[in-house]
């Protein structure tokens, strides 16, 4: 079952809540994260968008490797139940040496010999009929190795989920970091400006001293901003499993690509939930494993019928006693010619009593059967639960989308008319630098919830099989 990762999602929040504060505590300083392995890095890297971070994550997930060997192993599972139709043959021989004293039964004399035997034998065997316990363990074996796919196919899905989430974490905080150093030019420039005014004497000397609390309250903002960048960046590097020395920076996707992902969509709530309870392989595995549960069922039932079994074989030996007379029986060729001799039968095995085992195994394979129609049902239950949340998410996100920024909209006509006030001697430094913190908190709202947005669409995006990637 694949959710959101509920790291990203905490690192999505906590990349704004600076901003919003304007006065919390600096985040992991950049020293100790890049001592952690993270590596933040510059413009001189190369710039990789969603896919190439995706396809970078899925050749070196490690739970993606254990998929490809667990098809590798259910190819092999299946190769060995289609060969058990096949007959068994094996050639088999022997060769012994006997040493001591026989007595001669015609003249009763005790004499030292010396005996050597040689066997050569050839069998093969059969299985005509079992109950069909070989045809059914073959079609077992198929939907395994068809299961082991979807396996391997929903832990892709799981690492490229985790992976969308942690690169938009990083968008988040790359934003947030050229939005305060806007900020702070905004400010340095605001400080030029009223050292001119300060100076014509149209506002006092002391305003000045808040506009430079100000830019110190932004550049102390940026930091945290910065260091939330880090952050991100080693969360990213987490979920793809990055090697050490690899150096890359996020791309910032096309504006274009970012607006089309932010215009509301009407979704189907049931047409979504039944596409991805056939189509997403964590879903349609669930098929796969009742219908495996049921075959558990035939083969255990199996028990109770007969086996039949035919085999046939070749044999032949030599054999000889060197005595004080020498050899005494025909040499080694002519024995084997005259001691060649063929078989061949058939065996019928018929159950007449086990114990109570066969019962016992069909008794457990239906429960089987009940247990993962259970289980199949509680995930699909949860599905829907999914889906259904995800469209709630994406349409109150929406709808916070929109109000923030009208909200930003009408904190910046605010703060403008705050600036004019000020540069007209209307106002203190106090009441400009108020306007100017709650735009920067409208900012930040806004930008958490384009992000919010976007999340649930890719979401909903992956619920109806469409790519993740911008």
């Amino acid at each position: 079952m694949l959710r959101f990762s509920g790291f990203a999602l905490a690192l999505l929040a906590n990349c704004c809540i600076h901003a919003q504060t304007g006065n919390s505590a600096p985040m992991v300083a950049p020293d100790s994260v890049e001592a952690k392995g993270a590596k933040v890095t510059d413009e001189r890297a190369p710039g990789w968008d969603l896919e190439r971070c995706l396809n970078y994550a899925l050749e070196h997930n490690l739970n993606v490797e254990l998929g490809e060997i667990g098809i590798e192993q259910a190819a092999v599972d299946l190769q060995r139940s289609r060969l058990a139709q096949y007959p068994n043959v094996s050639a088999n021989s022997s060769y012994g040496i006997g040493f001591g004293r026989a007595t001669n039964q015609d003249n009763q004399i005790i004499s030292a010999s010396r005996t050597q035997s040689t066997n050569f034998s050839v069998n093969a065997g059969m299985t005509i009929y079992n109950g069909g316990s070989i045809r059914n363990g073959i079609r077992l074996s198929e939907s395994a190795a068809e299961l082991a796919k979807l396996d391997r196919d929903a832990a892709k899905n799981a690492v490229m989920l985790d992976v969308a989430q942690a690169y938009m974490a990083v968008l988040l905080a790359q934003e947030n970091v050229a939005q305060f150093e806007a900020q702070i030019k905004v400010s340095r420039d605001n400080l030029a400006n009223s050292q001119k005014l300060a100076d014509a004497g149209v506002i006092p000397e002391g305003n000045l001293r808040d506009l430079e609390a100000q830019i110190a309250s932004d550049e102390f903002n940026l930091i945290n901003a910065e260091n939330g960048v880090a952050t991100a960046y080693l969360n990213l590097r987490l979920v793809m499993q990055a090697e050490d020395d690899l150096l890359f920076r996020v791309a910032e996707p096309e504006s274009e690509l970012l607006a089309e992902l932010l215009v509301q969509e009407d979704y189907d709530v049931d047409a979504i939930y039944r596409y991805a309870a056939k189509n997403l392989p964590a879903y349609a595995g669930n098929a796969v494993a009742e219908r495996m549960a049921e075959l558990g069922i035939t083969i255990a039932r199996a028990g109770f019928f007969p086996t039949l079994g035919i085999g046939g074989g070749a044999n032949t030996q030599w054999f000889t006693i060197n005595g004080p007379a020498g050899d005494i029986l025909p040499d080694f060729g002519t024995q084997l010619d005259n001691n060649f001799g063929q078989n061949v039968g058939v065996n019928l095995s018929i159950p007449i009593f086990s114990n109570g085992i066969n019962k016992a195994a069909v008794r457990t394979a239906e429960l089987d059967v009940k247990r993962t129609q259970v289980a199949n049902a509680q995930e699909l239950n949860s599905l829907r639960q999914l889906v259904q949340q995800a469209v709630v998410d994406a349409q109150n996100n929406a709808a916070t989308y929109r109000s923030a920024l009208k909200l930003l909209e009408a904190r910046q006509l605010a703060a403008d008319f705050a600036q004019k006030r000020f540069e007209a001697g209307q106002s203190p430094s106090l009441d400009l630098n108020n306007a100017r913190n709650l735009v920067i908190q409208a900012q930040a709202a806004l930008l958490q919830a384009k992000y919010n947005y976007l999340l649930a669409v890719k979401v909903l995006d992956f619920y109806q099989g469409r790519p993740l990637y911008f």
